[in-house]
């Protein structure tokens, strides 16, 4: 009961350190299951070591079978930036880094869909990282697909994975879908046949073009404005 409780704390609760991110395994049309997937991607920042040092990295994909990761990490980096600046009027720090890596691995994971989760993740972590006094942070509840470029417009991404990753969501404990706008048709004929199966799942599809556009929704993400004595802590926590 203790553990049952815990977890739904947990999923009733909103981070600036981890996002759900919906994903197809590799191959696994061979396996014959459709393949959708929900991973938990944590991102932390750091001070940059060096300018020569990658201002993003991805620290435990490297079954990614992707040949255009690194141009991928890129454009979540920029996407980021402009997030940040687009939320608070200020821009982000040039010498930081960020790193994102997957709380598990359990296969591989072909194309760039993880591009909207990652550009979020990343930006509410930077408030936390630079002790901002207002803090944005994502419901575990969410779960996110597509693929963003560096000016943090939301791409689509394919009809068929759509199908796969909003079957895998709603079998599972996610309530809120965030896809491409031009996924969100596709998205939501995938739920309304389900639902049709399964009437009392309750399960919530948002088609976005922008990453900003998703700050709009409190069911998604939750401002928080530190207190002066929450503030005061958060500052002596971090210089110990």
């Amino acid at each position: 009961l203790t553990e049952i409780k815990n977890e739904l704390e947990r999923l009733n609760s909103y981070s600036d350190t981890g996002v759900n991110v919906l994903l197809v395994e590799h191959d696994s049309k061979n396996a014959d299951f459709s393949g959708g997937t929900i991973a938990n991607l944590i991102c932390s920042t750091s001070k940059s070591g060096s300018s020569k040092e990658e201002p993003i990295e991805f620290d435990n994909i490297t079954d990614f079978d992707d040949s255009r990761l690194k141009e991928t990490l890129k454009e979540i980096s920029f996407a980021a930036n402009g997030l940040i600046k687009s939320i608070s009027g200020k821009s982000a720090s040039v010498n930081i880094k960020r790193t994102l890596r997957f709380v598990n691995v359990r296969g591989v994971y072909k194309g760039s869909s993880l591009g909207a989760g990652s550009t979020i993740i990343a930006a509410c972590n930077f408030f936390d990282y630079t002790n901002s006094k207002k803090r944005y942070k994502i419901s575990n509840a969410a779960a996110f697909t597509g693929v963003v470029n560096k000016n943090g417009k939301v791409l689509a991404v394919s009809r068929e994975s759509i199908k796969d990753k909003l079957e895998a969501a709603f079998f599972s404990w996610v309530k809120y879908c965030v896809v491409p706008k031009e996924n969100y048709n596709d998205a939501v004929e995938v739920c309304e046949k389900l639902k049709s199966l399964y009437p009392t799942k309750k399960i919530e599809v948002f088609g976005i073009e922008a990453v900003d556009e998703v700050f709009k929704y409190p069911e998604i993400i939750r401002t928080e404005t530190l207190s002066a004595y929450e503030y005061t802590r958060s500052v002596v926590e971090r210089n110990k």
